[in-house]
């Protein structure tokens, strides 16, 4: 039998690797970060919690590669702001994406959104945002709400937030209680509210990506 080689090593490296992030992201979801140790990643993954540590340095570093993978997955998805006004079209592609990033990745979801409201796991992900560049997408949508006719924008962000983050919530914990046809309706009401027949304004330039917004929007 022929020795591998350093190709096949490295492409058991990143399947091993991919099943810690794998396994580790279904047990945060399903049971919570903080009730979830190194010991029960690697019972469940069948390997040693040594195998972990070769590629984590902890159980807090494993969660937040989870969460910057989330968060970058979701960067992919918002077109630039690097123009004067962010487009009806491009504000459209955006919320089908989210929308589809949400039925697509539950597990991803439910743990954002329990993740969202544990404020001392959120002070260090929220940090690791600003360090790898992760906040494109909060950037975006402030840029969006910043060019509308909004009388308040700041309220007109927290609104947009606490109702996508309320679906998602509900949606994450019991997705077999929204058929596709309700997310459809629900996905049009949110275009219906913030994006159509909102006429365009002078960019409102008090609008920055501050920590108050930065947690409306995560």
């Amino acid at each position: 039998m022929s020795p591998r080689t350093e190709e096949q090593f490295e492409e058991i490296r990143n399947t091993k690797k991919q099943l810690i992030l794998d396994t580790a992201l279904m047990l945060f979801a399903e049971n919570s970060y903080h009730n979830t140790s190194i010991s029960k990643i690697a019972t469940k993954a069948g390997i040693s919690k040594g195998l972990i540590y070769n590629y984590f340095k902890s159980k807090e570093d494993l969660l937040q590669h989870i969460f910057m993978t989330i968060m970058k997955n979701m960067n992919l998805k918002v077109n630039p702001v690097d123009k004067n006004e962010y487009t009806q079209e491009e504000a459209e592609a955006f919320f089908d994406s989210m929308f589809s990033m949400m039925c697509d990745n539950p597990n991803e979801w439910k743990l954002y959104m329990q993740l969202s409201v544990q404020t001392d796991v959120l002070a260090f992900l929220m940090k690791s945002m600003s360090e790898h560049k992760y906040d494109h997408m909060q950037a975006s949508i402030l840029h969006f709400f910043s060019v509308q006719d909004y009388e308040d924008p700041e309220v007109a962000i927290l609104l947009f937030a606490s109702i996508v983050k309320g679906f998602v919530l509900q949606y994450a914990f019991a997705p077999e209680m929204f058929p596709q046809d309700t997310i459809d309706r629900f996905k049009q009401k949110i275009k219906d509210l913030f994006i159509y027949n909102l006429p365009k304004t002078k960019p409102n330039n008090n609008l920055e990506l501050d920590e108050q917004n930065r947690f409306f929007l995560l």
